[in-house]
């Protein structure tokens, strides 16, 4: 709850837990910005930022961008922003020496699959969504490797291969089905409107076979790039 982790964030402020409090404010931007309590969420994501960067912790300042700004910026709609930001944690991740962290590789690189995707750089969006796909699988995150494989199926519409996205429309809910999630109300409107397109352009039975082909594709395939059932049309 909001008031547990504003009693984390004095706990750790009066202790002089530096890294605990970094990993707190970041934390609690979330649920500020969530109750439309703007301001207050922009500062602890950027006291976050400041402080993991005080103490020199690689880590800690690629969870504080993925956990602070880069969701704050993303969720307001500052996708450039967010980009730095969850550029900055893929860089401090992949960097020699750094703790390894597939999980949060996984979500900094989707997060970035979303920017592109939002500001119209389809082709970025597609590699960051296809380079998220191992280091989530690698951490078992199903669910959010179905929303990478969301944005891939936008991805591919938006080159016209729909016969392509419909499979993978048809793979994103196999996965998302599996682990028990209904549709988020955020992607609701964006899968209506990629229905309305696939059914458009390919008819509404080719639509529904693709998409269910797309069920049955194996996932393994199209994370390590060797993807050609999604990407070739069947006969």
């Amino acid at each position: 709850s909001l008031a547990w982790l504003q009693e984390a964030v004095e706990t750790a402020r009066a202790s002089g837990d530096v890294r605990g409090l970094a990993m707190a404010v970041a934390v609690i931007a979330r649920p500020l910005h969530d109750l439309d309590r703007a301001a207050e969420a922009e500062r602890a994501a950027e006291e976050a930022a400041r402080l993991a960067s005080a103490v020199d912790d690689r880590w800690l300042r690629a969870w504080s961008n993925v956990n602070g700004l880069g969701y704050l910026r993303s969720r307001t709609a500052r996708f450039a922003e967010a980009d730095r930001a969850f550029g900055e944690t893929e860089a401090l991740l992949s960097a020699p020496g750094s703790r390894p962290d597939p999980g949060m590789l996984g979500t900094a690189r989707y997060g970035r699959a979303v920017g592109a995707w939002q500001m119209g750089a389809h082709e970025a969006a597609e590699r960051h969504a296809r380079a998220s796909l191992a280091p989530l699988l690698e951490v078992g995150d199903v669910f959010m490797v179905s929303r990478s494989v969301l944005v891939l199926a936008y991805a591919a519409a938006a080159r016209s291969a729909f016969a392509e996205s419909a499979r993978l429309l048809g793979l994103a809910d196999r996965l998302r089905e599996s682990v028990g999630v209904p549709i988020l109300t955020i992607d609701a409107p964006r899968i209506h409107r990629l229905e309305a397109r696939l059914t458009e352009a390919l008819g509404p039975e080719t639509a529904a076979e693709e998409r269910r082909a797309g069920r049955e594709m194996p996932l393994d395939a199209l994370a390590s790039g060797a993807d050609d059932g999604f990407r070739a049309r069947r006969a």
